[in-house]
């Protein structure tokens, strides 16, 4: 006896149907509450009934369980004939399948629902989907609920039968094919199909972007607009973000748009219009469609673009003053810039998003230079957002809509100071360390960011400055000095400044810093030695609070360390106990800044740096960034104090401790060319025992030599007597045995003979 034959078929649906009318719903609890049955209990048979009938709803039955460990019901023997007939001829269609399953679930079998589901795990996605449609989404999330009687496997199939209908949707063959039917001569179909496509979500926007992008899709433009403006906010930003791609994309999105009819849409399509992104022809062609009373002028196009701008502006201001963990889905610009792609971003991303795209349009107009010296900044601020691996693409391209020919860099730079968007500043000064617009009369630009708060900018203006390499005086050479001597410390890694009285609570958080970041930590005991060891050009990137101090109170230390020179732009970490309702205040008030706990427990530490680095608008240095700098720093150094001839008016004097103890530092070539601009009576000594030291290779000690003789034409020698007699025993103790020490401690020698004869 075949399952789908008509017979059977009808006879199992009978027996379905006698069930269901002897199993009638349990009344109310009994009012009397004498524990007897009532009438309705007569017919009881311990499985639930009415509340669901064939498909499973809840029973009002609240007794016990009377299923057994086993899972088997106490009436399994009348119920067999209808498990055996299911056994022996399985449902084969997905609505089948599904009363099937509701039915085992209603009576509490849950071997015969993995037996079922067993069939089912063989099914193709498209019968899971049918399946999962004609069960609906309330039983499988109820039949997941008994996850204690069903077998994992069985978990997880009910699992992936509810995903079934999404993961089918987002298929691009099931999207193109309701995209076709778009197309349709029937308003009804044209319709249903804009509603299936709602099920695919951001898939089915990007894929109708994509058709209407092409120009070459078989349904009219207006339909496929009209389908991704029926997704509400999402397709309309989708569209309006689609407007800003290249002209050969984005082409086919302009024309599409009705400006009478698509309101959020018209200030995007007067800018195509009016605006220089297309040629004549095709904007000509837009303005034709729409009647000439109608159409605005120029001028109002601009202001009404400008607003947007400011109010985009205003927008993102606000929301980047407010930490705000939880994500939202946006619209962005793909890396290749050739299409729109859909993201999930913090909130102030969304906003800079949309920010950015008004920033695009108004650079499309005849904007005043102000004006687009303020939508690059914002452009710029954008590209510094992205994603490190995309960052060099939107750096690259965030001058696409304006000539940076016609606008400075540096007043670029200087807006985005004024704005307060640091990524953009920082975007800028790297701009001017790759070459961009790099000349002398910016030197003077880039040396008043020498002495900014934030140790990014800092060391960014040092290496444009190094990039220019100005060969005459300017105002800043000492201070590029400092900040290069500072920079070179960051191969040390990660410095921080811990303070509190206690040195058992400093020594915590050092070790802490330590295990977690491989960070340096300087300690202060007091206020004034935090002042003193931030005056000290440390690259510190963090201070932490761990203990209260005696010489200011906890409030007016962090209100110090916000507003000092060298600590404003630092995140603070606040880890003492016990604060008092005011301090609490001003911690939660107070920009990067974060309280945590000192404990054993070193995560907690890891999860206070963690929310510190968020609140940042710059990204934290990392090893990388550290060693480029470290790096630049260093070779800046060198260069500048071994060549003085060139570089006499960098006053290298002033730094020659922190020189001799950056020798320690640097490979032998290098450091022979430090000592040689040094002009100490330590460094010429060092020169002698490099060339004296057989280890070290015959390049670098002749090298050495060299730069011996360089150091005693610029500074004399400064060696006193016993050094230079020293100097004679190791040529004849060395000399015999070593070729190249008798030829470099030989050159030193007949270097101090000739300056001897000729004072």
């Amino acid at each position: 006896m075949k399952f789908n034959s008509s017979s059977s078929r009808t006879l199992w649906l009978c027996l379905l149907s006698l069930f269901a009318m002897l199993t009638t719903a349990r009344g109310q609890d009994d009012p009397f509450n004498l524990g007897g049955s009532s009438g309705a209990d007569l017919f009881s048979t311990g499985v639930p009934s009415a509340g669901g009938g064939l498909f499973g709803g809840d029973s009002a039955n609240t007794g016990p369980d009377t299923t057994d460990v086993a899972g088997t019901a106490p009436d399994e023997e009348e119920l067999s004939p209808v498990i055996q007939m299911l056994r022996e001829s399985p449902p084969e269609s997905p609505a089948e399948m599904a009363r099937a399953l509701n039915w085992m679930h209603s009576l509490r079998k849950p071997r015969e629902l993995d037996r079922l589901l067993s069939i089912v795990r063989d099914w193709p996605p498209g019968q899971k989907t049918a399946l999962s449609r004609a069960g609906g989404t309330a039983f499988w999330i109820r039949l997941r609920g008994r996850s204690e009687v069903l077998s994992e496997a069985s978990q997880q199939l009910i699992g992936e039968i509810l995903r079934a209908p999404a993961q089918q949707a987002k298929q691009p063959q099931w999207i193109d094919s309701w995209i076709a039917q778009l197309a349709s001569d029937s308003p009804s179909k044209v319709l249903y199909a804009q509603q299936q496509l709602h099920d695919a979500g951001f898939a089915g926007i990007s894929r109708l972007l994509v058709e209407l992008s092409s120009g070459s899709s078989t349904v009219p433009g207006d339909r496929l607009r009209d389908a991704i403006l029926s997704f509400g906010e999402q397709g309309t930003q989708a569209l309006q973000l689609a407007t800003t791609l290249p002209p050969s994309v984005s082409q086919p999105v302009v024309s599409s748009i009705d400006p009478m009819r698509n309101i959020d849409l018209r200030t995007d399509w007067a800018v195509a219009a009016f605006g220089d992104r297309f040629d004549e022809t095709f904007r000509n062609g837009l303005i034709e469609n729409v009647p000439a009373d109608r159409l605005p002028s120029t001028a109002r196009v601009v202001s009404a673009v400008e607003q947007q701008l400011d109010q985009a502006l205003l927008a993102y201001n606000q929301a980047r003053t407010q930490v705000d963990p939880q994500t939202v889905d946006i619209w962005q610009i793909s890396a290749d810039g050739q299409t729109v792609e859909h993201a999930q971003a913090p909130k102030d991303i969304q906003q800079l998003r949309l920010l950015a795209h008004w920033a695009r349009q108004t650079l499309k107009l005849n904007a005043s230079e102000q004006r687009r010296i303020e939508c690059l900044a914002i452009l710029l601020q954008d590209a510094y957002q992205k994603p490190p691996s995309e960052r060099p693409t939107a750096l690259a391209s965030a001058g696409e809509f304006a000539e940076w020919e016609s606008v400075s860099v540096a007043e670029v730079l200087a807006k985005a100071t004024d704005m307060q968007l640091h990524g953009a500043a920082l975007s800028a000064l790297q701009l001017l360390a790759s070459g961009k617009q790099a000349s002398v009369a910016t030197v003077d630009v880039l040396v008043k960011h020498l002495t900014d708060s934030r140790p990014a900018v800092r060391y960014t203006a040092l290496e444009a400055i190094t990039k220019i390499d100005p060969s005459a005086p300017f105002y800043g050479a000492e201070t590029a000095l400092v900040t290069a001597t500072e920079m070179a410390r960051l191969a040390d890694g990660p410095t921080v400044l811990v303070i509190g009285l206690h040195a058992e609570m400093r020594q915590a958080v050092s070790s802490q810093l330590e295990h977690l970041f491989a960070a340096r930590a300087i300690t202060a005991n007091s206020a004034r030695a935090a002042a003193e060891r931030l005056s000290a050009n440390h690259p510190f990137e963090l201070v932490v609070v761990a203990d209260r101090v005696l010489d200011q109170s906890l409030y007016q230390l962090l209100q110090r360390l916000r507003n000092g020179k060298h600590s404003r732009s630092l995140p603070i970490a606040v880890m003492t106990d016990s604060l008092t309702a005011i301090e609490e205040s001003l911690i939660e008030n107070m920009p990067g800044a974060s309280r945590g706990v000192l404990s054993r427990d070193e995560d907690q530490m890891r999860r206070v740096v963690q929310s510190l680095h968020e609140q940042l608008d710059t990204e934290p240095l990392d090893v990388v960034d550290r060693a480029i700098f470290a790096r630049a720093a260093t070779e800046f150094l060198v260069k500048v104090t071994s060549d003085r001839s060139k570089y006499y008016f960098y006053p290298v004097a002033d730094i020659r401790d922190e020189l001799a103890a950056l020798n320690y530092s640097l490979d032998a070539k290098q450091s022979a060319r430090l000592l040689s601009g040094l002009g100490t009576r330590d460094g010429q000594w060092e020169l002698v025992k490099m060339a004296a030291d057989s280890s070290q290779p015959q390049e670098q000690r002749i090298s050495a030599a060299a730069s011996f003789s360089t150091s005693a034409d610029r500074h004399g020698i400064i060696l006193p007597r016993d050094e230079v007699l020293r100097v004679y025993d190791l040529y004849n103790e060395l000399g015999p045995r070593d070729r190249v020490a008798a030829q470099a401690l030989g050159q030193i020698l007949d270097v101090i003979e000739s300056r001897q004869e000729g004072s």
